[in-house]
């Protein structure tokens, strides 16, 4: 149960991390 729950806490960590980088290539793109 526990490692069910690392599991799925580290595919958020991780689905966060993936949408601020977009987040962040986006705004670069309009800078330019």
């Amino acid at each position: 149960m526990v490692l069910l729950a690392v599991v799925l806490l580290l595919i958020a960590c991780s689905f966060w991390e993936f949408r601020k980088v977009k987040l962040v290539v986006r705004a670069g793109q309009l800078k330019k």
